[in-house]
C-alpha cells in the first residue's frame, strides 16, 4: 500500500510528465527515499521537498537543502 508521500510523489511526477508533453519517460521511484537518490535531479529535488516537508522541516531548511542539492548536480 502506498503511503501519502508516495502518492504525492506519483502525482507530482505525473504532472511533470504532462507538462513535458510526455517527452521522455519520467521514472517513478519505488519510494520517496529512492527518489532522493535518483540520477534525475528534478526527481531528486521533488522527492527531497516532499520528504522533508513530511518530516516537518521548515521551508527555509528545505530551501537550503534543495538549493545545495541542485548546486551540486546542475
Amino acid at each position: 500500500m502506498a503511503t501519502n508521500t508516495q502518492k504525492m510523489l506519483a502525482a507530482v511526477l505525473s504532472q511533470l510528465q504532462k507538462q513535458l508533453g510526455n517527452y521522455g519517460p519520467v521514472e517513478e521511484p519505488a519510494s520517496i527515499y529512492e527518489g532522493t537518490r535518483s540520477e534525475n535531479y528534478l526527481i531528486g529535488a521533488i522527492s527531497t521537498i516532499i520528504r522533508r516537508a513530511d518530516e516537518g522541516a521548515e521551508a527555509k531548511e528545505i530551501y537550503k537543502e534543495v538549493n545545495q542539492y541542485l548546486n551540486d548536480r546542475v
